[in-house]
């Protein structure tokens, strides 16, 4: 969701969201980088689900 809004604040603010004057332009390679970060969606399903269940499953 966060590459999404700052994809559109980007269109919005256009020339402007690559200024170091304006925050979007900082916000961009954050919003980027989450999902890399995060790990894969499978990844993040197990963890998810590991933490509502109060248990670790195995991920082989």
């Amino acid at each position: 969701m966060a590459k999404e809004v700052t994809d559109m604040a980007l269109q919005v603010f256009g020339g402007y969201g690559y200024s170091k004057e304006y925050p979007i332009e900082r916000m961009l390679p954050d919003s980027r980088a989450w999902p890399v970060a995060g790990g894969m969606v499978q990844m993040q399903r197990i963890n998810i689900g590991a933490a509502m269940l109060g248990r670790r499953f195995n991920q082989r």
